[in-house]
């Protein structure tokens, strides 16, 4: 298969706008090395498969050059994912067909037998559970598909180089990583995105390979829970991002394969409790060390992570080459102004090196009123830790020719050039955990398997321990961390995992029997009753679980031809308000000058609603100098819950900011594919900064009706577009009170 992306078994969920259902013999939920892995070996075994991402298809030609603009559009959070604790630290997830495959550095390690040795020890279930020859040979297959070699020379690049000169003084074992990589040019942009192709990522391999045995992928569809017949999981809904209610039935069972972050939650969403489900939760944190050579490095080129020290892997460590875009890299410079354009003008002399740790902390993933909160620590010995991998980054960084060091530790020296100065902060440093700066990479453990049911979540066949019919995959099964990077482990596991699906006995009687290359599809349903009928018995317990969309919202997003009000709206999610921007039905703006409207922030929990909806105006007037419709928004205030709204007044004039102008969006580049007809600039009419920055689609809900209007909130930095999950609705109040100058025009009239 040539470009899976085009390929008839793949379904962009963007296009989806009704209703859309399908049956196959195994449901999986994520693509990335686990969701592909479990894919790959099911269709080869001629399972029927579908396999559901909440990301989008990027092909190597789509890959971004700059990595900010990597971060919000391949990654989820748009790289802003944080774990909070002691000291808060970031951690990525890649959210694209593929999960973080396309856009990780590549490096691949297999199972390290002395971790399986401990996990077996621990829980002696799992010898047998997990053989290690299987295991080996799943690696095998695995390594030899995804074409793993060490990094050649001559696309290793010198900053690689430099970290092998380091390790030679120390006495530190080392070698050039092993990446899964065919035709390598050392372009450095492993984290944005391979633009060659020459990253064997899943969703070229894996993944391709499962569709080509019949496997369909769903991508831009986001699953918002597992349905159960009785203790069976049996049905997977989710939203597309055209707006469409998804449903696909089980007759095997469901396989979760959606990382051990997004898993556990799904979970929880579920009504799925059972065990430690989000707890435990380990990881790799890492910090890092820039150094200054007097010779340029230029480390934004060259293989991006082409070398590693494993000599202190008993000590937890393992050191690693960075490669990062430069505006990555820039960031890690300290100083402002003038001192800071001095670093940036200097950047191809700086190297940045990290270590992995393989800490002992434990954390845990909950949703919280909607909301991921994703907590973790580490302990006073992994501190101690980062300061010995400093210590020893910054000895390596010194014998290979370092002049200066930034250890980027709050509280200690910004720059450091000697030995003695790094034995200091390895003996006497820091000790608070957010003194130091990094980021956490490989999360484990938050569905953790085992032979005690009140110690794990699955059993040590992947199954989970309270529902039939449901597997996970992914590296929340992990008992423990690994400390070296676990994507080969992760197919390998997941391997097995299929193997064990395929294994397993008939569902229960009852249950329709499984069936083989046999998928049915019935979509484009648009009939909110016909979508009624075909919704399955579900215990009760899944049924009202937190994230289950209402039956008046489900309706009103299925049913087109169904006026929606604004009640309809207060009691919608995120995916059904965006199904009506999608929608985009368009404005009318000769009906909408000289109107106000009175706003409803839709991003409120609905309590707060209550309380808090009313509290500004938005106003549209016809501006008889340009003849552009633009407003304004006017703060308003209230007297108790039921009293009467006036706006407020601040230096004795109403308190009014943040202009627009109604534009036409016709030939603009939105994200997430929109491409409806009008959106509010607030760029044009000279507005400060901060209230510049929005480009805000608005889209009447009802075809034809200009009462009731819905907006989506979207940042435009420069040529970058940064979406935000924010929604309001605009109720038609009457004609339109006062009207204001711009920004502009007032400042000008001053200036007379």
């Amino acid at each position: 298969m040539t470009d899976p992306v085009a390929s008839p078994n793949h379904v962009d969920g963007g296009s989806l706008r009704a209703d859309h259902e399908r049956t196959a013999d195994v449901v999986v939920v994520g693509s990335g090395p686990a969701g592909s892995a479990v894919a790959r070996e099911l269709a080869r075994a001629g399972a029927s498969v579908v396999v559901v991402e909440e990301g989008p298809w990027v092909r190597p030609d789509e890959f971004p050059l700059s990595g900010f603009e990597a971060f919000v559009s391949l990654y989820r959070d748009m790289g802003t994912s944080v774990a909070w604790g002691k000291g808060p630290i970031p951690f990525l997830q890649g959210r694209m067909v593929g999960g973080s495959s396309p856009v990780n550095g590549a490096i691949c390690w297999r199972m390290p037998r002395d971790r399986w040795e401990d996990w077996c020890a621990a829980d002696p279930a799992l010898r047998d559970a997990l053989p290690w020859d299987e295991l080996e040979t799943a690696t095998d297959l695995v390594e030899h598909r995804i074409g793993v070699r060490p990094t050649s020379p001559e696309v290793a690049g010198r900053k690689n180089l430099l970290m092998a000169r380091g390790a030679d003084a120390l006495g530190l074992e080392h070698r050039p990583i092993r990446r899964n990589e065919i035709g390598c040019r050392g372009s450095g942009r492993c984290l944005q995105g391979c633009p060659v192709g020459a990253k064997q990522s899943v969703d070229a391999t894996l993944l391709a390979d499962a569709m080509e045995a019949g496997a369909v992928v769903l991508s831009r569809t986001e699953v918002l829970r597992v349905l159960r017949r009785g203790r069976r999981a049996n049905e997977v809904v989710a939203r597309a991002e055209g707006g469409a209610i998804v449903r696909l039935r089980a007759r095997l069972g469901v396989v979760l394969a959606a990382s051990a972050i997004q898993t556990p939650l799904l979970l929880q969403k579920s009504g799925i409790g059972h065990g430690p489900v989000g707890r435990h939760l380990q990881c790799h944190p890492g910090v890092s060390l820039l150094g200054r050579f007097r010779e340029p490095v230029r480390m934004w080129e060259g293989a991006t992570q082409g070398h590693e020290v494993t000599g202190l892997r008993h000590e937890r460590l393992k050191f690693e080459v960075l490669g990062f875009d430069l505006s990555v890299l820039a960031a890690r410079l300290d100083g402002a102004g003038s001192e800071l354009a001095r670093g940036v003008a200097d950047m191809a002399h700086w190297l940045d090196w990290g270590v992995a740790v393989r800490a002992e902390g434990q954390g845990r993933v909950r949703s919280v009123l909607g909301r991921t909160v994703v907590t973790w620590s580490p302990t006073p010995a992994d501190v101690r830790r980062f300061r010995r991998g400093l210590r020893v980054m910054g000895d390596m960084m010194l014998a290979a020719g370092a002049e200066e060091l930034i250890p980027g530790v709050r509280g200690f020296d910004a720059r450091v050039s000697s030995p003695a100065r790094l034995r200091e902060l390895e003996e006497s440093g820091p000790d608070a955990p957010s003194a130091f700066t990094g980021a956490a990479t490989h999360l484990f453990g938050t569905c953790r398997m085992g032979g005690d049911a009140a110690t794990s979540v699955v059993r040590p066949d992947f199954r989970h321990h309270a529902v039939d019919g449901l597997w996970v995959a992914d590296s929340s099964v992990f008992p423990t961390n690994l400390g070296v990077n676990p994507q080969v482990p992760i197919m390998a596991m997941a391997t097995l995992c299929a193997r064990r699906v395929l294994a397993a006995d008939a569902p229960s009687a009852g249950a329709p029997a499984p069936r083989r290359n046999d998928m049915s599809e019935a979509s484009n349903r648009s009939d909110a009753g016909a979508s009624a009928a075909a919704t399955p018995t579900t215990s009760p317990t899944s049924s009202t679980s937190p994230g289950a969309s209402s039956s008046v919202s489900r309706t009103a997003v299925a049913s087109p031809d169904r006026r929606i009000g604004l009640d309809d709206l207060l009691r919608m999610d995120r995916h059904e308000l965006h199904a009506i921007i999608d929608r985009a039905h368009p404005l009318d703006p000769d009906a909408l000058a000289g109107h106000q409207y009175q706003g409803i922030d839709l991003s409120l929990p609905p309590w707060v609603n209550r309380i808090l909806w009313k509290t500004f105006r938005k106003t549209f007037h016809r501006d008889p100098a340009t003849g552009a419709v633009r407003g304004w928004n006017v703060r308003m205030e209230q007297q108790g819950i039921d009293g009467p709204r006036v706006p407020k007044r601040r230096g004795g004039a109403t308190w009014h900011f943040a202009h627009y102008e109604l534009r036409s969006a016709v030939g603009e580049r939105f994200p997430r594919g929109w491409q409806g007809p009008h959106f509010l600039d607030y760029g044009r009419v000279g507005n400060p900064f901060g209230e510049n920055l929005g480009w805000t689609p608005l889209v009447a809900v009802n075809e034809g009706d200009m009462s009731l209007l819905l907006g989506w909130e979207v940042f435009r930095l420069g040529p970058l577009f940064v979406p935000l999950r924010d929604y309001w609705a605009l109720r038609l109040e009457g004609p339109l009170e006062e009207v204001f100058a711009t920004p502009r025009d007032a400042r000008a009239a001053r200036a007379l």
